[in-house]
């Protein structure tokens, strides 16, 4: 479990637009958080090692899905005037956003869109990035294309072309 939230935070961290967030994972995660620190303190009177061990792993979990969740809230407020389509993102997300964009015209700070430079508004939607195949992949269509790819193979190509490979972790964009 830890090892997929690891390679969705890189994913994550690899791309410009917000990917799909992942509910299912997150609460798994805070599942097995709960139960560990329940273990934590079961064996708190007993051998320190073991204690120092179990509080390590809780605290290594507990920095990496705070990691990914506040990368995916910087990402929101970077793109907010871009974020035309909100189905990546979780219902507190999309109540965040809602929330900031409220404080930021409470603030007179805020930028309309019709102010807004055409260059800015619509930004090339077109995102290359180097992905690394952890499975091999009998077939998938790139642009049009039909390609195969083998475990351990290095691909560069634009990222919406294999947003599906993204999602369910099939590779890593590196």
């Amino acid at each position: 479990m830890v090892h997929y939230l690891v390679m969705v935070y890189l994913n994550e961290r690899g791309t410009k637009e917000v990917l799909p967030y992942n509910n299912d994972l997150v609460e798994r995660v805070l599942f097995l958080l709960e139960r560990q620190k329940s273990i934590l303190k079961r064996v708190e009177s007993g051998n320190r090692p073991v204690q120092h061990i179990y509080k390590m792993e809780i605290e290594r979990v507990e920095w990496l899905l705070s990691e990914y969740l506040i990368l995916r809230l910087e990402k929101i407020r970077e793109n907010m005037l871009n974020l035309e389509n909100t189905r990546n993102l979780s219902d507190n997300e999309k109540t965040y956003l809602k929330e900031y964009v409220e404080l930021k015209k409470e603030q007179e700070i805020w930028i309309s869109a019709e102010d807004v430079p055409e260059r800015l508004k619509h930004p090339s939607k077109v995102e290359y990035a180097g992905f690394f195949v952890f499975e091999a992949i009998p077939e998938v269509v790139i642009s049009g294309d039909y390609f195969s790819f083998s475990s351990g193979d290095f691909i560069i190509t634009d990222i919406s072309s294999i947003y599906n490979l993204i999602e369910d972790s099939s590779v890593l964009i590196v």
